[in-house]
């Protein structure tokens, strides 16, 4: 008898250890994007036409993004290193559109530049941004004369897709 308690209360220990929490943890898509973040590519969309504006390690790029960096910090500040390694870190983003976009603002002016989230991952973001060629929002007016500047025609707007990776 001592043997089939034994055995009994044997089964209940190897049942009640080897049981493992089966839910995966839930990360929040601000724990996500809060990382730094360096752009592998960027296609420029003119019209219906794709052009490649950047691919890291690339030698015909448009722009030079390779010092580019966003860092996105979980209290609400991003920190952004520009093409040329300067350093801008009096900004701020949110999430705006039910977590579909988010929203970068820079201080003091309130200058606002939103983007559609395409994805995120812990290794991945990618972002997108339409722009009308008729628009007189400022920022779209910023990009629209960046794509004149490089040459590129604007009159059927343009479409932004950046694909971003966690830098490490």
């Amino acid at each position: 008898m001592h043997i089939v308690k034994f055995a009994f209360l044997f089964s209940l220990l190897i049942v009640a250890f080897s049981c493992k929490d089966d839910e995966p943890t839930v990360v929040s898509k601000s724990q996500l994007i809060a990382r730094s973040w360096q752009i592998q590519a960027l296609t420029i969309t003119l019209g219906t036409t794709p052009i490649p504006g950047y691919t890291r390690g690339g030698a015909q790029n448009i722009i030079n993004l390779d010092a580019f960096r966003l860092n996105f910090k979980p209290d609400g500040s991003y920190v952004q290193t520009n093409e040329d390694g300067s350093v801008d870190s009096n900004y701020s983003w949110k999430f705006i559109n039910s977590e579909t976009a988010f929203a970068l603002i820079t201080q003091p002016s309130q200058y606002t530049v939103q983007w559609t989230l395409d994805e995120l991952t812990d290794r991945t973001l990618n972002f997108s941004r339409k722009i009308a060629a008729n628009s007189t929002d400022p920022s779209d007016l910023y990009y629209l004369n960046l794509l004149k500047a490089a040459g590129l025609p604007t009159a059927a707007g343009a479409t932004l897709s950046i694909k971003a990776t966690a830098a490490s």
